[in-house]
């Protein structure tokens, strides 16, 4: 199917754009966003070219900074168990659409990952696109990683390369691959795969 201004058609799903009329409706409900969870960022598309081969049927994979779940519904679609986690409990009605237009039942919970009372036990493998924001959170992220990592589970980060994500990488002292990764289609984005963890 063709992309329009209210949609993208990418890996065999269909993912709402701001003019979409459905995400329209949301935003004249006034949910306010205020973790940018505001759109479907592009590292979610390098990290959906890169995962659309692979198998992840009954994996237990958390969807960190899920926003609007494009990914999460996408991997849903590919049998991982999946849950999109979130800060913002004002993206839940987004992530909702986009689990009506994908025809999935995904999971999604409001929770503050860098809390003590974040259990990261039920998850092997975690991922997070477009989330290195604020250097304020660097050391957050650094504390995060090496807890996991502690626990043999594994970080999938995706980032266009912010001032924020290469300091975040200087403060870590966990090893890392890092992967420049590129598409073209449905638009033409250049960002970088950082993996930590076996």
């Amino acid at each position: 199917m063709a992309a329009t201004k209210a949609n993208i058609y990418f890996k065999g799903v269909e993912i709402p754009t701001s003019s979409h009329p459905e995400i329209k409706k949301l935003k004249k409900k006034s949910n306010v966003h205020y973790m940018h969870g505001n759109k479907v960022w592009n590292s979610t598309l390098i990290l959906m070219d890169l995962f659309s081969d692979m198998s992840f049927e009954d994996q237990k994979i958390a969807d960190l900074g899920c926003g609007w779940g494009a990914l999460s519904c996408f991997l849903t679609k590919k049998g991982a168990d999946i849950t999109g986690i979130d800060s913002d409990v004002n993206v839940k009605p987004y992530f909702d659409l986009m689990c009506k237009l994908m025809d999935v039942d995904t999971k999604f919970c409001v929770q503050n990952i860098f809390s003590d009372e974040f259990d990261i036990s039920p998850y092997k493998t975690f991922l997070a696109s477009d989330v290195c924001f604020w250097d304020a959170h660097t050391d957050l992220w650094v504390d995060f990683i090496n807890k996991i990592i502690k626990q043999d589970k594994q970080l999938i980060m995706c980032d266009p390369g912010r001032e924020s994500f290469w300091n975040l990488l200087d403060n870590c002292n966990a090893p890392y691959q890092i992967i420049n990764q590129k598409i073209n289609k449905p638009r033409k984005v250049d960002a970088y795969i950082t993996i930590f963890g076996e």
